[in-house]
This record gives C-alpha cells, sequence and structure tokens, in this order.
C-alpha cells in the first residue's frame, strides 16, 4: 500500500492514514529547527514526516516537495536527521522515478 500525504502537519489523522504503509510519501518542506515556520504555512519538517512513518509503522519514508531554499547539502541533512527516528527514509527528487 502507497500513502501520500502532501502539504500537511503531524496530526492524528495523518498517522491514520499511513498505518501499515509499504511506502508513505509524505512532503518535507522545511528542516530539523523550523517547525515553527512549517506550522505556520502548512507544512511539515523532515523530523515530523518521520515520526509520523515511524508512529504508522510504515515501511519506507520517502521525503519530497523540499523547499527550494535547501541546496545538496542541506537537503542530505534533512534526509539524515530522519533517518535518526526513520532509519527506512529517502529523500527523493523531482522526477526521481522509485521502484516499488
Amino acid at each position: 500500500m502507497v500513502t501520500i500525504l502532501g502539504d500537511t502537519r503531524k496530526t492524528d489523522a495523518s498517522v491514520r492514514l499511513g498505518l501499515g504503509a509499504d511506502i508513505l510519501v509524505h512532503e518535507s518542506t522545511y528542516g530539523k529547527g523550523d517547525e515553527k515556520i512549517a506550522r505556520k504555512h502548512g507544512h511539515s519538517t523532515g523530523t515530523q514526516a518521520a515520526q509520523i512513518a515511524k508512529e504508522a509503522s510504515a515501511k519506507c519514508l520517502l521525503l519530497n516537495h523540499v523547499s527550494a531554499r535547501f541546496l545538496g547539502r542541506e537537503c542530505k541533512q534533512i534526509e539524515n536527521d530522519a533517518k535518526v527516528i526513520f532509519e527506512n527514509t529517502h529523500l527523493v527528487k523531482d522526477l526521481e522515478e522509485v521502484s516499488l
């Protein structure tokens, strides 16, 4: 099962929607430390997405929709911060193909 959670912040409903997902696709517009601005704009950080994946017992987390202000090294940091919470996390690029 694939679950896609678009622009959102962490809620009980987002965890329920992701329950048992083989792949959870979740936006990660902001990085760790940007929780206040993410909430203000209705987005999530990579670590918040990872927490949802963990609580939902998803098998894999794909982070997408990263803010254009983040470059390569910063994107890798978002991915690494999320992996601390949910190891099987991958930050995907626009138009990247992923095998299911």
